[in-house]
Formats: C-alpha cells, structure tokens, sequence
C-alpha cells in the first residue's frame, strides 16, 4: 500500500505480565534505526513502560520543584493558547485587551489566580500552578465568547484610556527620534577568551540538559531488568541513567533523569 511503519506494545500496570513488544512492518527498518540513527528499541520500550507504571504523570519524574513550576507553567502557556481554537492566534498578555477581547471577542474566563499576569511573571507555587493546570485541562478555565454588549462596553473602556494617556497602542523607543549609528565591529580587536567563552557555556547547555537520551550505549536493555515490580519504576529508571550522561540525540520520548 505504500507505507511502513512501527509500534510498541506495553504494559500499564503491574498485574499483567509482559515485555515491551515492537512490530516492524519491514525488518529492513529495524535495522537501519538501529545501524544508522543510533535506535534501540529494547530502551525505548523500557522506559515507556516505566512511564505509565509511574501513572503516565510527567511530574513525578521530577524532583526539583522549580523544574515542577517551570514544566507546569508550559503546560499552561500550551492550553492558554490551544484554547483560542486559531491555529494563527497568539496569546498576547500585554496588550490582552487589544490583541485578544477586541480581535477575537473571547476572554479567558475563571482564572485562578489573583494576578493577572504572564504565565511566566506567575508563582513558582507548584500547587498553584497545578490548579490552574487541572482546570484548564478540564475545560473549567476557558475561553468563552463576550456578547456584543460586553465587546461595547469594553471596546469604549478601551479607547477612553488610550486618549487619555493611560495606555498606548505601541510602546515608544527610549530613543524615539534620535538619529542612531550604524554598528560595526570592523576593526575592533577581539576580547581574549571570548571563543573560549562561547564555547564553554555551549558545552554547559548541553550537559545540563535534564532529558534522559534515550539511544545512550549505556543504559540496561530490557532482558538485564527482571525485578521491576520489587524495586519500582523510580529506581529502575534511577538505575537506567548514567552518571554524566549528556542528551544529545533526539528519541522518541524522554523522561526526565532523577538526579
């Protein structure tokens, strides 16, 4: 029929007994994602299995609170945005009235929080943040339509403050009308160690990266792990991350290293 493909059978709980399962509609595949791009299936399949013994929860894989706010604060900057149902649309905070209740005659409705803020400017309150979370996964913080007679009302309130001064449509440049020179770094000796510089924070970035790669030669295949249920899905994966392992190769799923 023309197309190839690939799955992975696995468990979801523990009563039921069974390896991680793949099927390759070509055998050729197989071998080529594991010769050339550095696959292995048997690791993959571990750690997605792992992952929904864990509950199939993100965050319980995660240790560091701040880490908990940040992945959480993403998931909500996600919905926020997937909820304008406008591929097109862009969530706009600053300029929420002009950009989003005039543009699209929707407002977010339910919000939970007491400021009303970038989801970025929000507290690290995990707690909080999983509210929110939950409730727009739920559908019970959403947006939802303004009737013309809102729009009305809100569309004069608008304009009102932008007349008087209170806002502005397109914030001004500090050097508005001033005449600004060109830029050129022609001629000017280069800083010592700035290379060197760059380079370090680049190796920085990378080891510091908080993802489990998963095509890593060092990671247990499935056959070396027979006592999953006695030690629990946490310490097999504690078990499965090397000690400076650094993510550098992209993998169909990730799940964040526990140290």
């Amino acid at each position: 029929m023309g197309v190839d493909g690939f799955f992975c059978l696995i468990r979801s709980n523990l009563e039921f007994c069974m390896m991680p399962r793949w099927f390759f509609s070509n055998n050729s595949l197989d071998s080529f994602l594991r010769k050339s791009r550095r696959f292995n299936p048997d690791v993959i399949g571990v750690l997605a299995e792992l992952f929904c013994l864990a509950g199939s929860n993100y965050l319980s894989f995660i240790r560091n609170p701040k880490e908990k706010a940040n992945h959480l604060k993403g998931e909500i900057r996600d919905l926020v945005a997937k909820g304008l149902g406008n591929e097109t649309a862009e969530m706009s905070w600053a300029h929420y009235v002009r950009d989003i209740q005039l543009k699209y005659s929707v407002e977010l409705d339910s919000w939970t929080h007491s400021e009303w803020d970038s989801v970025s400017h929000l507290t690290n309150s995990v707690k909080q943040l999983k509210t929110l979370c939950d409730r727009l996964q739920e559908h019970k913080t959403r947006w939802v339509q303004i009737s013309p007679a809102q729009y009305d009302t809100i569309k004069s309130e608008y304009e009102k403050k932008l007349h008087n001064g209170e806002i502005t449509s397109r914030k001004k440049r500090s050097n508005a009308g001033k005449k600004r020179k060109r830029r050129s770094n022609a001629g000017k000796p280069r800083k010592k160690g700035a290379s060197a510089g760059v380079a370090a924070r680049r190796r920085r970035r990378k080891t510091s990266s908080r993802s489990l790669c998963l095509s890593h030669p060092g990671l247990v295949p499935t056959c070396k792990i027979p006592h999953w249920p006695a030690h629990g899905p946490h310490a097999v994966v504690d078990k499965l991350v090397a000690s400076d392992c650094a993510v550098l190769v992209p993998a169909v799923l990730t799940v964040a290293r526990l140290r």
